[in-house]
């Protein structure tokens, strides 16, 4: 899954979400397990989402979730970030989340 270069803007839209309304992760991105466990590859940068606190898995508007014993691994752009939070705050703009274990992958992402 690549995520990169988007721009959710709520105030925009005519909305300004605050904790009473329950807003959602703007982008989310989870590996779970449905019969089978699955492993997801992101690549998620340069996106730009609102500060503050969502109502959703975490309480970041970028979340990532790794539920069971499924596989969720992140693109380290660049290389050196501590862990996922620490990468997805340092190339993305806006409040971040990280749920279960997430573990840091060199990129690029190969298609199969």
């Amino acid at each position: 899954v690549t995520v990169t270069n988007n721009n959710i803007d709520h105030v925009n839209l005519g909305f300004t979400p605050g904790s009473s309304d329950f807003p959602l992760a703007a982008i989310m991105v989870q590996s779970n397990c449905a019969t089978v466990c699955n492993t997801v590859r992101s690549d998620v940068r340069g996106n730009t989402v609102p500060g503050g606190s969502s109502f959703d898995f975490t309480t970041g508007y970028i979340t990532l979730i790794e539920t069971s014993t499924s596989t969720l691994e992140l693109v380290d752009n660049p290389a050196g970030s501590a862990d996922c939070a620490a990468q997805l705050g340092s190339n993305n703009t806006g409040s971040v989340g990280v749920s279960g274990g997430c573990s840091l992958i060199p990129g690029p992402i190969n298609t199969p």
